[in-house]
């Protein structure tokens, strides 16, 4: 029996990453967690305009990788906030760990 990648569970969903060779594979609750959502943002990402995702970090680490090498990205760390934002351009989608009021009010922020 395969088990998901994240959390050793049996996998009831397979997903191929991209143009990764190994294909990951998931629990049903990490599938709904990390995969319905990338597809969700691919089929909706528009050419100009760039989706913001509020999430956690292991979410961000999980696309980053994902990403890699298909994509154009920026990924930054704040060591002043321990945030991490992932900018990528082929999915039109900023994902951070800050949440809506933290980019909020910090500066000089103005609507998201």
């Amino acid at each position: 029996m395969k088990k998901c990648w994240i959390c050793e569970k049996p996998a009831t969903k397979i997903f191929q990453a991209y143009n990764k060779k190994k294909p990951h594979y998931y629990c049903e609750k990490h599938f709904k967690m990390y995969v319905k959502p990338v597809k969700e943002l691919l089929s909706e990402a528009k050419n100009d305009v760039l989706k913001i995702v509020y999430t956690d970090k292991g979410s961000i680490e999980h696309h980053i990788e994902c990403c890699e090498g298909k994509h154009i990205q920026q990924v930054i760390y704040s060591t002043y906030h321990k945030a991490l934002t992932q900018i990528c351009f082929g999915c039109g989608v900023v994902r951070t760990s800050l949440t809506k009021e933290e980019l909020l009010s910090s500066g000089k922020g103005g609507k998201l």
